[in-house]
């Protein structure tokens, strides 16, 4: 099974979680901020989860997430890499941490004489590090 779909159970498990506790409330509020790259699938996967539950996610980007996350103003954070350990001890409620979205990344090229071009996911890499600078 592929990191993707992982992430889109593992989500998916967070919204059925949600529908499954907090119906019992009469009209619960969950608010969250952070990265803006999960925000669309957030709004999805929580729109048809129960009728009593709102999900308010602001996206505003993951260090304003977790910065709200670890102040206790909302009730989850959304971060582009793990919550740092001094972060997490900042928290009296506990963090739980897990990957709940992923994504791919895609490299595009415009090189007329490159018509073949297949990069290794080293060779990628190290474009992107700038140690391959010409190619």
């Amino acid at each position: 099974m592929t990191f993707a779909k992982k992430a889109l159970i593992a989500g998916g498990a967070v919204a059925a979680a949600a529908g499954l506790t907090l119906p019992v409330l009469a009209q619960a509020t969950l608010n969250g901020a952070g990265a803006s790259f999960p925000a669309a699938f957030y709004q999805r996967a929580f729109a048809g989860v129960a009728s009593k539950v709102r999900v308010n996610y602001q996206s505003v980007g993951s260090g304003a997430g977790v910065r709200q996350f670890v102040a206790g103003s909302v009730d989850f954070g959304a971060t582009d890499e793990p919550i740092k350990a001094s972060e997490a001890a900042k928290v009296k409620r506990g963090v739980i941490q897990f990957p709940a979205v992923g994504g791919t990344i895609a490299i595009a090229y415009n090189k007329a004489d490159c018509k073949n071009l297949k990069l290794t996911q080293q060779q990628a890499v190290d474009i992107f590090l700038g140690k391959i600078n010409t190619w």
